[in-house]
């Protein structure tokens, strides 16, 4: 808790968003919605904001809220490199699998987090088109 790969980890089990979207995220996309009942985070995904432009309301689940709060960046992004600024898509990427591998996951790939969040909306109750189409395609 309080670290950038927790915080990098828990956005992408939260929100089930790509890497590219994960690492544009910040506290201004985060807004209280009375009719969610709590933060939402507005998004709209990156591979798909030309095409459709549709705008996503994630709500933000207590876990998430913990974990970015353990670890503020005082950034417009959550995350960012060792040098304060946002991380490049391959940047992350990379940062993020020597993560997983200090942590003795050399099998897990960068993209895992979305698809365990997928997997995670199963288990919560919701079918499996509801669960695909959270996932970045």
């Amino acid at each position: 808790m309080g670290t950038k790969a927790r915080l990098a980890m828990a956005l992408g089990l939260y929100t089930g968003q790509a890497r590219q979207d994960v690492i544009a995220m910040g506290e201004q996309h985060i807004t209280n919605d009375a009719e969610y009942g709590g933060e939402v985070l507005s998004w709209v995904r990156k591979k798909t904001e030309d095409k459709t432009g549709l705008e996503l309301a994630i709500p933000v689940h207590t876990g998430l809220r913990r974990v970015i709060n353990a670890a503020p960046s005082n950034h417009l992004t959550f995350l960012v490199t060792e040098f304060g600024a946002p991380f490049a898509v391959g940047g992350f990427g990379n940062w993020f699998r020597d993560r997983l591998q200090r942590g003795g996951s050399p099998a897990l790939l960068v993209s895992r987090p979305a698809q365990a969040a997928a997997t995670r909306l199963i288990d919560a109750g919701c079918d499996v088109v509801e669960a695909a189409r959270a996932m970045p395609a």
